[in-house]
């Protein structure tokens, strides 16, 4: 089943200042819901967070610890999970197991 992609982006804060990936809160494969932080961008003196848009699943990693980044730019990429509590039932699916 194909799920929504939707790239995870570095907001303009108007800060005029080199930013780069600071940390990041999730892995590739994490779940996350709604408002969780995801990444945090370090910009000098300053740092902010970017949240997941919705609840998902990180899918993929752009731009690693200390990259450079500019608003706009994709960090990464969250699929779009309708319903976090049936993720465990349908990774079972996959993995060949049944459900009941």
């Amino acid at each position: 089943m194909d799920r929504e992609r939707t790239p995870i982006k570095v907001p303009d804060t108007g800060l005029p200042h080199r930013m780069c990936v600071s940390v990041w809160f999730a892995q590739p494969g994490d779940y996350v819901l709604e408002g969780d932080r995801l990444v945090e961008i370090l910009a000098d003196d300053v740092v902010f967070d970017v949240v997941a848009p919705f609840s998902g699943r990180l899918v993929r990693i752009e731009r690693d610890i200390h990259d450079p980044v500019e608003p706009g730019d994709i960090v990464g990429w969250l699929e779009r999970v309708d319903d976090i509590d049936d993720t465990d039932e349908e990774e079972s699916e996959e993995a060949g197991g049944t459900s009941d």
